[in-house]
């Protein structure tokens, strides 16, 4: 199920899509880019959270024939505009936790890091720093997330997977 909500100037998409059993929630910005996910495990469905996220926007939905979102990106590799997000390309794969992209033109394997869904990975994954971290991320958050990026940039870059711009 897909909501497309105004925040401000701006449209956000929401998307509940069910994924090895569980419903995967994924908010995209108004480029197409990942700015947030998350994974619910239960046993509820994709309707009940769609209705809580409609009850809390106060959003009046429409029906309309179901599309996917599309980043407004081209693949780093060949230029075309034939990317899709890995889990749509290959069905049964796990949610990675980083945005991965798939070239349907030059089967090339790609990633896109919005600075929305770096600050959602610091902020919802604190636990994972060290205490010296956390403080320097106090100190200059915007410093700490330039080294965090450059960081996940080489890591990606050593697996020859390319970053989308």
């Amino acid at each position: 199920m897909r909501l497309d909500l105004k925040d401000g100037t701006r449209i956000v998409t929401r998307l509940w899509e069910l994924r090895n059993g569980n419903v995967l929630e994924t908010t995209f910005g108004a480029h197409g880019g990942i700015i947030a996910q998350r994974i619910f495990h239960g046993d509820r469905d994709i309707l009940g959270y769609f209705n809580d996220a409609v009850a809390e926007t106060g959003t009046v939905p429409k029906s309309i024939d179901f599309r996917q979102v599309r980043i407004e990106k081209r693949c780093p590799k060949c230029e075309s505009d034939a990317l899709v997000r890995k889990i749509e390309a290959f069905s049964g794969i796990d949610v990675p936790v980083m945005p991965l992209y798939y070239c349907k033109s030059c089967k090339s394997e790609s990633f896109y890091l919005t600075d929305e869904y770096l600050r959602y990975m610091i902020d919802n994954n604190t636990e994972m720093f060290e205490k010296d971290e956390i403080e320097k991320m106090r100190s200059d958050r915007a410093a700490f997330m330039a080294e965090l990026r450059r960081h996940i940039i080489s890591i990606f870059a050593s697996k020859k997977i390319m970053n989308i711009k």
